[in-house]
């Protein structure tokens, strides 16, 4: 009897042991999960428009306002795509109102955006209707694209019905290529010529020389005073704030850069308008000879520049690029031939002569 009777108190206890234990851990695993801190792996962030609208007038049209939907709009991002993408920015945005003489009450309308052989362009542009059928649509640009788009609204049930909008998106500058120098000599015509590249896009931003700053090599300033009887100074040639004229040439886009107003290589010499022209006439045959007898890799060497260029479209940066000692080609503009070649030196003021 007594057996049983401790029998029974221990296995009393042992469901007390396992009954405190259990309670300690459901109490520990809560402590755990009240400690620890909630991860949200789906943070909200702040979201800013990375580019800009413009209406057919050249306005911008602001972010999420609703318009009037013109005949025309332009799309512009402000950082090039993968950018945009790491800053989290988002695509810009309009909503639009189609505004329509139909002859119709209470219509519905059907939106599309399409390329110019009637490809769909919903990769591109995105269109929302506010409700099924609605006159009124965000649009919103997702990606740059290198062929119109025409936004399309059919009355639904009378395709003959229809309004349209065409868009466009700027292209981004770059880079350039083959840099060279234009001009002939001493002539007011002196400025810069290069290739430019883009990213995709239908509409050319603004290209700008902000400022380009030319330097001599040492050893040909030294050539051409060689043949001088008369001191002269020589100057880095500067020019900034030129627009540039694109042009199409064997399919890529050249811009030429070209100041005018009196800007001509003889910037390169303090002084050299006042001159009188016998001065002028020793400096051509003297600058013409300091390059003959440079080897053709010499003249290849024998200017430098550093120069920054940059791309606007109504005023906002797409691009750009600065360069220094950049050595470019057109260097034969330098050559002093148009006036230098065929010209009798001065035996006064000429030395080094060589008849």
């Amino acid at each position: 009897m007594a057996k049983n009777k401790i029998l029974t108190i221990l296995a009393a206890v042992a469901v007390l042991l396992v009954v405190i234990l259990t309670a300690g851990l459901i109490v520990s695993v809560a402590k755990d999960k009240t400690d620890k801190p909630v991860i949200d792996n789906n943070p909200t962030e702040e979201v800013k428009v990375s580019g800009k609208v413009y209406g057919d007038d050249g306005n911008e049209l602001e972010a999420g306002e609703t318009y009037e939907m013109p005949t025309a709009m332009v799309f512009s991002m402000l950082y090039d795509e993968p950018l945009a993408s790491q800053l989290k920015l988002a695509s810009p945005s309009v909503n639009v109102t189609v505004a329509h003489n139909f002859p119709y009450n209470n219509i519905k309308v059907d939106w599309a955006a399409l390329y110019a052989d009637g490809s769909d362009a919903s990769s591109a542009i995105k269109i929302t209707p506010t409700a099924d059928g609605s006159t009124t649509a965000k649009v919103e640009c997702l990606s740059a694209f290198a062929q119109p788009i025409t936004l399309k609204v059919n009355v639904r049930g009378d395709k003959d019905n229809s309004a349209t909008c065409t868009v466009d998106y700027v292209k981004r500058f770059t880079g350039m290529e083959n840099f060279g120098m234009t001009g002939t000599d001493f002539d007011d015509s002196a400025g810069v010529e290069f290739y430019s590249n883009f990213s995709q896009g239908t509409v050319m931003p603004d290209i700008y020389l902000d400022s380009a700053t030319f330097y001599l090599k040492d050893d040909f300033m030294s050539a051409v005073k060689s043949y001088l009887t008369f001191d002269i100074e020589f100057t880095p040639y500067k020019m900034q704030n030129v627009k540039g004229v694109i042009s199409e040439v064997s399919g890529k886009q050249c811009v030429t850069c070209e100041p005018g107003g009196g800007y001509s290589w003889a910037g390169f010499i303090n002084g050299f308008n006042n001159l009188d022209d016998a001065h002028k006439k020793a400096i051509y045959y003297a600058w013409f000879h300091a390059w003959e007898e440079r080897n053709s890799a010499d003249r290849l060497l024998m200017i430098t520049v550093d120069i920054t260029i940059s791309a606007t479209y109504r005023g906002n940066s797409f691009g750009g690029v600065s360069e220094s000692e950049f050595i470019g080609n057109g260097y034969l503009y330098l050559s002093g031939e148009q006036y230098g070649m065929d010209l009798t030196p001065s035996l006064s003021l000429n030395r080094n002569i060589a008849f």
